[in-house]
């Protein structure tokens, strides 16, 4: 058996709610203005989730208008472009659906019709009528879905069951196209404008530009960008994004590197999201690897990574070009996230989900470890942190995970350590521990970390190579 110690991470009990939950949200905001009032209640009513509802009415007054802003960027489908796009969209879909509906816009019909645009079939009832629409993945729907309306002294209103408003609310979070926009607070409870580092006249944007219409890899400065997924809020992933920069291949200031990392990400469709550039100055760090980490956040599905390193000193400019499926990890099964092997973890007071901090949960930021294999030390921790989703729970509503660490060596069985149980909300496990390797000799090690669910008797489990130096 080993010893696990515990990190300070699982002492504090933290349940972590990832990148979107930075939101900070406070339990009370300032009563809304009747012009606030208006604008949620009808503006916006078709477009703006729950979840974006209970921040906004949390909001003092005086940050009400920075929030509106966030709110139409947050939709803006060509970041890239100087107008939004989507605002455009927006009132010719209304305007259709007053020109095509009796009760206008801002009915139930105007609702679903903003949301989904017109049915492909409408079937008029006794007292109702039936809207079908055809499967349409990209709006949450991916098998088809029909809405029933039903005659009322108000006209027809949307039959709303647990099926249906989830419906909406799929399609409402599916039109956030450009989640590296946040309703980030401060330590006040002040939301924050964005700190947005994009030129669109910098050297870097004319090189991403290039990329994205070309879509060709450049090795002039070789590096590694390796993605990582956390269930976030809205049914969508937090990929922290690791870049692993060629140390050799950029100019060096004694011990320091002047660097603008840049990049976007594609969807399916082709649109442009999270267009991004970063001027940042780094170091090597203990491994002698020259690292920077990036937050993204969209839903699940295929995508294309484009992302770029120009060494601000020669301008030499490398880039990738990577075709990555964000899994969906909201379906109902045991699922893990992505295994963080770190270093470190140290606690800070800065925000989460923003570059530099991408691997930050709460107020933990974590080191990760780099490389094509993790190398450690007998002196090192080996440090471990993942979330486990989709457990059941028992008839007082509380789940029981329990987790266990199993070593070989060489391929030769080595021990385990206890199975502990993890703590962990109705929503979400953590994963977190610091094994210490002062007794594992030199060698190539595998380690399995077996998950069982003890109410659903579900077992996952997950594998992590590593290498201890003499």
């Amino acid at each position: 058996m080993f010893r696990v110690k515990l990190s300070r991470a699982a002492i504090l009990g933290v349940a972590f709610v990832v990148a979107s939950s930075a939101l900070a949200m406070s339990s009370q905001g300032d009563e809304l203005s009747d012009e606030d009032e208006k604008w949620l209640e009808a503006e916006v009513v078709a477009l703006i989730t729950a979840e974006e509802i209970e921040i906004f009415r949390s909001l003092r007054s005086g940050d009400r208008k920075l929030f509106k802003d966030l709110f139409w960027a947050r939709r803006d489908f060509e970041p890239m472009t100087p107008n939004n796009e989507f605002l455009q969209w927006y009132g010719e879909r209304v305007k259709a659906a007053d020109e095509a509906i009796d009760q206008g816009s801002r009915s139930d019909m105007g609702e679903v019709f903003i949301l989904f645009g017109p049915p492909a079939e409408a079937n008029p009832r006794e007292e109702s009528i039936a809207w079908t629409y055809p499967a349409n993945p990209p709006l949450g729907i991916p098998d088809g879905f029909t809405f029933q309306f039903r005659e009322s002294g108000m006209g027809f209103r949307l039959v709303r069951g647990d099926e249906v408003q989830a419906a909406l609310e799929r399609a409402k979070t599916n039109y956030v196209t450009n989640r590296a926009i946040s309703y980030i607070k401060d330590e006040d409870g002040r939301l924050l404008k964005p700190d947005s580092k994009f030129d669109p006249n910098s050297p870097a944007k004319k090189e991403l530009q290039a990329l994205l219409e070309n879509k060709t890899e450049n090795p002039v400065i070789p590096f590694e960008a390796r993605s990582s997924f956390f269930r976030a809020s809205e049914g969508a992933v937090y990929v922290p994004i690791l870049f692993e920069i060629d140390p050799d291949s950029v100019s060096w200031d004694g011990d320091k590197t002047e660097v603008t990392v840049f990049g976007a990400v594609q969807n399916s469709e082709g649109q442009t999201l999270y267009p991004f550039e970063q001027p940042v100055e780094l170091t090597k760090n203990a491994d002698g690897l020259v690292t920077y980490d990036v937050p993204i956040e969209v839903a699940p599905g295929p995508y294309t990574f484009l992302f770029g390193v120009m060494d601000n000193q020669s301008s030499k400019v490398g880039t990738r070009v990577m075709n990555v499926e964000v899994p969906d990890l909201s379906v109902d099964k045991v699922t893990l996230s992505s295994i963080l092997v770190y270093s470190e973890g140290r606690q800070v007071e800065a925000a989460a989900g923003v570059p530099g901090h991408a691997f930050q949960f709460g107020p933990i930021q974590f080191v990760p470890k780099a490389g094509d294999m993790f190398t450690f030390k007998q002196t090192d921790a080996l440090g471990l942190f993942f979330f486990v989703y989709g457990f059941g729970l028992d008839a007082q509503g509380q789940p029981n995970v329990t987790g266990q660490y199993v070593f070989s060596v060489d391929g030769a069985a080595k021990g385990q350590t206890a199975v502990e149980r993890l703590q962990a909300t109705p929503q979400q496990a953590i994963g977190n521990a610091e094994i210490p390797l002062s007794t594992f000799a030199p060698g190539n090690y595998k380690l399995q970390i077996k998950i069982v669910d003890q109410v659903k008797k579900e077992t996952v489990t997950r594998d992590v190579e590593f290498v201890i130096q003499g």
